[in-house]
């Protein structure tokens, strides 16, 4: 793995050992829900006045990209209303200061329409799933990001600290991104090999543990 995130923002291996995938028909509906929280969670880092002019290029770049893709999954779920705002946001969006709040509110409202079950991962984690938990991250993730704080300021998808992230960001979007996971690759897509029960251990890991 290279130090540039992918598509989805935080690079968690998907190719672990013995996961079983996402099953394919909760996919869509699931990948959608995700997927919107983690545009609102690129929304953010944008927002930062602080931000490196390299990263939010990065933001904008990928938020078109995510854009020019959701409005086919909302069709599949039966919003074409939802579809065609969308739409309207991909062709108009530049990543202007004066966009960023009104596509927020817009997301916020898809987001109403088509939640992530939070639920199911706001779980209970044994000792052994969280340990299994740091191990998925020490062999595929912290190569790439223990360390990296905020990322590299001259690269545009910097990989970040995902226990960084997991607290700079709203919970329920950094879930999100663990969710959807790496995408970018077209010999992964959205498949997410990661059980629900690993992805709630490591989300459990990211938010309240420190890296070793």
């Amino acid at each position: 793995m290279t130090r540039t995130a992918t598509l989805g923002g935080v690079a968690v291996l998907l190719a672990v050992t013995g996961a079983a995938p996402a099953r394919a028909g909760e996919d869509i509906a699931r990948i959608l829900a995700a997927e919107i929280l983690v545009i609102r969670a690129d929304l953010a880092q944008v927002a930062k006045p602080d931000l490196p002019p390299r990263h939010r290029d990065g933001f904008v770049k990928r938020i078109d990209g995510a854009l020019g893709l959701i409005p086919w999954q909302l069709i599949v779920v039966g919003d074409p209303e939802g579809a065609a705002e969308v739409t309207g946001w991909q062709r108009d969006w530049t990543g202007a200061p004066e966009q960023i709040a009104a596509l927020d509110r817009a997301l916020d409202r898809l987001s109403d329409r088509h939640p992530l079950d939070v639920a199911a991962f706001d779980i209970g984690i044994t000792r052994a799933e969280l340990a299994e938990a740091r191990a998925i991250h020490t062999e595929y993730c912290a190569s790439c990001h223990d360390g990296f704080g905020t990322g590299d300021p001259d690269v545009e998808l910097a990989s970040r600290d995902l226990f960084w992230m997991a607290r700079d960001e709203d919970s329920d979007q950094f879930l999100a991104r663990l969710v959807n996971g790496v995408k970018g690759d077209e010999t992964i897509g959205f498949v997410n090999p990661l059980t629900d029960t690993q992805i709630a251990a490591l989300w459990k890991l990211y938010t309240y543990h420190e890296a070793e």
